[in-house]
């Protein structure tokens, strides 16, 4: 089985045991729940969020966050952090890189919004971790189609290149689309990488 597959089952396990009757899943568990990619996203326990009254701990199986349980709605029967919520969360919690390829992808599946995400990011303006999701969120674009194209993304963003154009098409002369790509596309030309944006058809 895939990892998520197996983190699919401890959620199944976690839930038949009515562990904490007023959580939802949350975190990762709740990218997995959504269809979310899960890349660099730690997945050995099941992540859920009770209510701000009670303790956030960690066990062998479970990582119990403290927080409001609202924006929350069904995924298979099942307590899940709407996609919004779950591309916040994740973002204030883990490092950039792995933040923008969960949101990059919840935007290009059309499962959250740029106003839903704004919107989550001010019912958690008190909360901890809050300007790294900002951060994260403004870089965020829906035009990325993998993890590849959003984690190239966050290198070029790194080391200072210039950002290419997202989903470049390349003409021939006639205007016919003959090429077209994500991101990394580059033509060599002697020796100067040339990308995807600054070819000419032709």
């Amino acid at each position: 089985m895939s990892t998520e597959q197996r983190h699919l089952l401890r959620v199944a396990a976690v839930s038949a045991a009515r562990r904490h009757g007023d959580a939802v899943l949350s975190h990762s568990s709740a990218a997995v729940m959504h269809g979310l990619p899960t890349w660099g996203l730690d997945q050995k326990r099941v992540h859920v969020t009770r209510g701000h009254r009670s303790a956030g701990r960690v066990t062998g199986d479970m990582h119990v966050h403290s927080g409001s349980a609202s924006g929350s709605g069904l995924v298979a029967g099942l307590p899940v952090t709407t996609p919004a919520r779950t591309v916040v969360d994740i973002a204030r919690t883990v490092p950039f890189e792995q933040a923008v390829v969960i949101g990059d992808a919840a935007l290009q599946r059309g499962l959250a919004t740029r106003d839903q995400l704004s919107s989550e990011l001010d019912e958690a303006r008190h909360c901890t971790g809050i300007r790294e999701a900002e951060k994260a969120i403004a870089f965020l674009d829906e035009r990325s189609e993998s993890p590849g194209e959003s984690r190239s993304r966050v290198f070029m963003h790194r080391y200072g290149l210039q950002m290419p154009c997202l989903q470049a098409s390349i003409r021939d002369k006639r205007g016919k689309v003959i090429c077209a790509r994500g991101l990394p596309l580059s033509v060599r030309r002697g020796r100067r990488v040339r990308w995807a944006h600054e070819v000419q058809p032709g």
